[in-house]
């Protein structure tokens, strides 16, 4: 398979699904470009409206002049490809690069775009280069292999393709250096040029300072007559990045090359991070990569191990190391193990050994080619489900900033590969709120974010007493409940990249410490039109002082837990003497969070009712209208002093049980002139029982 045809193939599989990565560090790379072809030089002075409107971070000022912090390197290899690219604009937005670029957000989706295919080609290229190093040892079909398990099973896929990061240029540079180190066993001269791709490495990205200091002692040792001239071609490109360097930041290595930049009081943590880290581990996300160790023992086994082989199990340590030292290890707002990127061909080649036995045809080479195929499978669909989820990339900021809360990165029950897998939609935080009883109104926050993929709208339900504050209730359309509270939906719906924080103000007065408020509820549904209910409760004092008095939970044998707290709809509790009970509006809101599929039975031990024909407003009997969670509606006879009991199917999560009593709502003050009682009531009860199976009474 020629070369040409390989980096045609891959560059279709990279294109051919959407892009939903955000650039971050390589936000302003096309914006680099663009100075250097319009203007002749680095500098981002023209885009300074759009710098400062959305995010400045990667950009630093220097000498009254706006220059990229990240290095330019790598911006500067797609010049060729920009240029092409230049040229059909015109005819396609009637525009210029530049112009465009000027007049348009760096998150515009032709920005984006612009980034997708060139950072796409750029690693395909890069697979048709591993292609050729694979043909070094492999027959064509599991050279191919190779170039798969590199394209589609690593970071090349799910962070270099999909944007002009600093990994992709790296790469590239460093699987042609590998290429030449590998024709150099057989052709000695072409060591010597080694020189070059990987000294544009090092411009493009100074971690790959390791691949040169080691590559080089190995050139040393072991190609001493071609050092000279190994070293003559390596100054040519250190002179023109030093010149570079004094004419742009007056110094002879830009800030970004600091070592300074390194030190990390968790090196440790990192070390073990980046190998097996549910969310950073590269192990964890390329599964295929533990059959490199197996290439290891086998070259080793047959007498096969060479001084490349040492030099290059050296720089992936070293790598490893030197990543590992970086204060934000897990490299920020991105997927995977994004530092550990840069070295990918190199691990890439100790496939080869395995693939190498693979071909040889026998019982033992076809149960390798097997184990391969196994490992390769859930690396694709690994980086696959990275590089087009906007769900994994919004799990960097969802529910909490990564580099605000990295113990995030050792959480096995959210690793950000699941994002955007499943039927979750929402997650919130904090479970569960409390609020200061010494201060009114009291004044709490809770925060949500979407982890699936695609357009979410929310409906927010609010009990009497909470509200929204004037700023945050403007994200949605509020309208008021029966009996007090409010709900509204979300004007906008959201995505993936949202996060959303929710300020709430809550009426305190009259409120005993650890007294458990109607909880909020949360409604989410996607454009698939599947549904999911979040409930926070709400208590005064410390956050998990119990259910409401007015729940009582009954719990058989069984695992997990089982909660209920009151929804929108009940009022606050009343006591005289020792007796205790708590009226309701109709519709009133039960929600129920069962850690499994079951069956269980909710009781009401209902004191009053109303009755629209007596001249108080009180009956003894009525009917009772009761929603159950899957959607059935069913209507009971209730009677006071009788428990009203219903049986209902709860699946595993939040489950919502409305009850509204046939005969509706009343005022106390409507039927007797003078009644201090203004509020909407419909029936009172003393309790609620909730018995299903679970391990122990919650609360």
């Amino acid at each position: 398979m020629p070369p040409l045809l390989v980096t045609a193939l891959f560059l279709f599989l990279y294109l051919l699904f959407p892009d939903h990565i955000r650039p971050a560090d390589a936000m302003w790379a096309p914006h680099v470009v663009a100075s250097a072809i319009y203007d002749g030089d680095l500098y981002l002075d023209e885009y300074q409206t759009s710098i400062y409107q959305y995010d400045s971070f990667a950009v630093h000022e220097l000498d009254d002049h706006l220059i990229s912090f990240f290095p330019v390197g790598g911006p500067l290899l797609t010049i060729p490809q920009m240029i092409v690219l230049d040229a059909v604009l015109p005819a396609l937005r009637g525009t210029t690069l530049q112009a465009y670029l000027v007049e348009h957000s760096p998150h515009d989706p032709l920005v984006y775009e612009l980034q997708l295919i060139n950072a796409s080609l750029i690693m395909a290229v890069s697979a048709a280069i591993m292609y050729l190093i694979g043909r070094e040892y492999l027959r064509a079909p599991y050279a191919l292999l190779l170039t798969t398990a590199y394209a589609l099973g690593t970071p090349a896929y799910s962070t270099a393709s999909r944007a002009l990061w600093q990994h992709g240029p790296s790469m590239l540079l460093l699987s042609l250096a590998l290429l030449l180190l590998v024709r150099a066993r057989r052709q000695p001269a072409a060591v010597a040029f080694v020189a070059l791709p990987l000294g544009l490495a090092y411009i493009v990205r100074p971690t790959n300072s390791v691949s040169v200091a080691v590559i080089s002692l190995y050139v040393l040792f072991v190609y001493r007559s071609y050092f000279v001239r190994y070293v003559l071609l390596g100054l040519l490109v250190a002179l023109l990045f030093v010149g570079l360097n004094l004419a742009v930041y007056h110094m002879v290595l830009p800030p970004y090359f600091s070592a300074a930049r390194l030190g990390s009081a968790t090196l440790g943590e990192a070390l073990l991070g980046n190998l097996v880290s549910p969310s950073r581990g590269v192990l964890t996300h390329s599964p295929i990569l533990l059959l490199a160790p197996v290439g290891v023992f086998l070259k080793v086994r047959r007498g096969q191990w060479e001084s490349l082989d040492w030099t290059l199990a050296l720089i992936i340590v070293l790598h490893w190391l030197v990543i590992s030292a970086f204060p934000h290890w897990w490299a920020g707002y991105s997927f995977g193990p994004r530092f550990f990127a840069d070295v990918m061909p190199y691990a890439a080649y100790f496939l080869i050994p395995v693939l190498s036995l693979a071909q040889a045809g026998t019982r033992r080479a076809t149960a390798l080619t097997g184990a391969y195929v196994l490992l390769l499978i859930p690396s694709i669909a690994i980086h696959h489900h990275g590089a087009t989820s906007l769900a994994v990339w919004g799990w960097n900021a969802t529910p909490a900033n990564i580099d605000e809360q990295p113990n995030r990165l050792w959480d096995w029950a959210d690793p950000q590969v699941m994002r955007g897998i499943g039927s979750r939609l929402l997650v919130v935080t904090p479970e569960t709120l409390a609020v200061d009883v010494g201060t009114n109104p009291a004044k709490t926050a809770l925060q949500f974010g979407v982890i699936s993929d695609g357009l979410v709208d929310v409906t927010l339900y609010l009990p009497a007493r909470i509200t929204l504050d004037l700023e945050t209730a403007e994200l949605f359309h509020m309208n008021p409940l029966p009996g007090g509270g409010q709900a509204g939906r979300l004007r906008t719906p959201i995505s993936a990249i949202d996060l959303l924080r929710l300020d709430l103000l809550v009426d305190t007065a009259n409120l005993t410490h650890a007294q458990a408020f109607p909880a909020i509820q949360l409604i989410a549904r996607d454009e698939m039109e599947r549904e999911e209910t979040v409930v926070i409760p709400l208590l005064a004092g410390e956050a998990g002082a119990g259910q409401p008095s007015a729940v009582v939970m009954q719990c058989a044998s069984g695992r997990g837990r089982l909660e209920a707290y009151l929804g929108p709809g009940w009022h606050d509790e009343e006591m005289l003497g020792d007796a205790t009970w708590r009226w309701a509006t109709s519709p009133a809101y039960l929600f129920v969070r069962s850690d499994t599929r079951q069956t269980l039975s909710v009781s009401l031990a209902i004191s009053n009712l109303h009755d629209a024909e007596a001249p108080d407003g009180l009956g003894q009997t009525g009917v009772m209208n009761v929603s159950l969670p899957d959607g059935q509606k069913i209507a009971l006879a209730a009677q006071t002093g009788q428990p009203l009991g219903v049986e209902a199917a709860v699946e595993k999560g939040w489950n919502t049980f409305v009850f509204d009593l046939e005969a509706g709502n009343f005022k106390p003050s409507d039927l007797t002139p003078g009644h201090f009682d203004t509020r909407d009531l419909s029936f009172a009860l003393d309790q609620i029982i909730v018995a299903g199976a679970c391990a122990a009474p919650t609360g």
